[in-house]
């Protein structure tokens, strides 16, 4: 038993670790990705200590902003799921059993 559970207490630490090194190359690609833009802004209107508080270029204000999202779990959206039942639904109750119906609404959508 206690054999066992060190097995499945490793393969668990290991796959975490995996999955930690991939989260952790992917933040380092980000990161990358970002220097980038922001060096090709700086090639583009100069160097950041020549803004004082915006960045104007052709009178439009610049703004730049970061984000970087996370799922924990993979799949489709309960929220899609329900729109398309709710969807197909309805058109399964405008059309009724009328084949000839149901084949024009899906040719010419109505």
């Amino acid at each position: 038993m206690g054999a066992a559970a060190s097995a499945a207490r490793n393969a668990a630490e290991q796959e975490a670790g995996e999955a930690e090194n991939k989260v952790n190359q992917m933040m380092q690609v980000l990161a990358n990705k970002l220097e980038c833009i922001e060096l090709q802004i700086e090639r583009t209107r100069g160097p950041a200590a020549t803004c004082k508080t915006t960045e104007v270029a052709g009178g439009r204000t610049i703004m730049r902003t970061s984000e970087i999202r996370v799922a924990t779990s993979e799949g489709v959206s309960s929220q899609i799921k329900k729109a398309l039942a709710s969807f197909f639904q309805s058109a399964q109750g405008a059309v009724g059993s009328d084949n000839q119906a149901a084949k024009m609404s899906a040719l010419c959508g109505y």
